[in-house]
């Protein structure tokens, strides 16, 4: 039997006993503004047995080079999705999370490649591609030269930095984490965070910034080299802890002036829940993420997360 994919945004899905997900993105303000599809993308799934809950992130890059991205982030949650219900697939793997993480980078950032490859035989760039003609245009204005050349690589080029310039064009970021009774398996390649509370509520990141990132430059699954840049781990489960887990892409923590600010959001969801339910909490995040790319970053903005709550009482209704 396979895992269940996430309901439609704003909905909510079971998960470990005690634990509700949810995964929403909404497009950015500016790029509604100038007519941009929306490049994240946000997955939730769990398993059949309903013990592993799994969330997910991803943020195509966007850009001239990068006109598939929404496509290739598409691809790199179902790829983080399928790598975990691959390797906690059976009852003794959800126990014991050392065997799950061993080589997990490597899966992932491979299992994306394959993923875009198999996309790019389906359906070759062709000179008529409409987000490929914007992008050449697009680069011609500011080089002629190079727009040539790339055009070239995309459409006719053989050999490695040809198919580099291919898959490029899928660029996207991953984020995910899967919650199970053996404690968090999480990964991270590119911007965005990864967040948990502790048992007195407070919010902390799972990993740290990558060295490698600066400003807006971000790794990325198209990179060279990729699984370098990659961070992966374990994180406990307690018997009150975490009280909630999330991803999400940086035009989330963007929207915050500074990082104090963005973890004090997740901390003031905690009574909300008390206060109001999961389920009821999980109906605003639409609203919540509306607006804060309307008045902070602009930017998509995706979040996948997973609240812990009292099971007896928070059945989706």
């Amino acid at each position: 039997m396979s895992w269940s994919s996430e309901p439609p945004a704003g909905r909510v899905r079971g998960g470990p006993s005690g634990w509700l997900a949810s995964a929403t993105a909404v497009i950015g303000a500016d790029h509604r503004r100038r007519g941009v599809e929306m490049q994240d993308h946000a997955r939730s799934e769990r398993s059949p047995e309903g013990d592993v809950t799994v969330i997910t992130v991803a943020d195509g890059h966007g850009g001239d080079r990068h006109f598939r991205s929404a496509i290739g982030a598409e691809l790199a949650c179902a790829t983080f999705l399928s790598v975990v219900e691959r390797r906690l697939g059976d009852g003794r793997g959800r126990r014991d999370l050392e065997p799950a993480l061993s080589d997990l980078i490597d899966d992932i950032v491979t299992g994306w490649k394959a993923r875009v490859t198999d996309d790019l035989a389906r359906r070759p760039i062709q000179p008529a591609d409409r987000r490929f003609r914007a992008a050449r245009t697009a680069m011609a204005r500011r080089d002629a030269h190079a727009a040539e050349e790339w055009t070239h690589q995309i459409v006719a080029g053989v050999g490695a930095q040809a198919d580099l310039a291919r898959v490029a064009t899928y660029g996207s970021t991953l984020l995910g984490m899967a919650v199970c009774a053996g404690g968090i398996l999480w990964f991270q390649l590119g911007d965005g965070s990864l967040v948990e509370t502790d048992d007195t509520g407070r919010a902390r990141l799972l990993c740290a910034r990558h060295a490698s990132a600066f400003g807006d430059v971000t790794p990325s699954l198209c990179s060279v080299n990729a699984s370098r840049y990659a961070q992966a781990g374990i994180s406990p489960v307690g018997p009150n802890s975490p009280g909630l887990v999330a991803a999400i892409t940086d035009g989330f923590s963007n929207s915050f002036e500074e990082e104090d600010g963005m973890l004090a959001f997740f901390e003031g969801v905690i009574p909300m829940v008390r206060d109001r339910g999961a389920v009821e909490v999980h109906r605003f995040v639409p609203r919540w993420l509306g607006e804060m790319t309307r008045d902070g970053s602009g930017d998509d903005i995706a979040l996948a997360w997973a609240l812990r709550v009292g099971a007896e009482s928070e059945t989706p209704r």
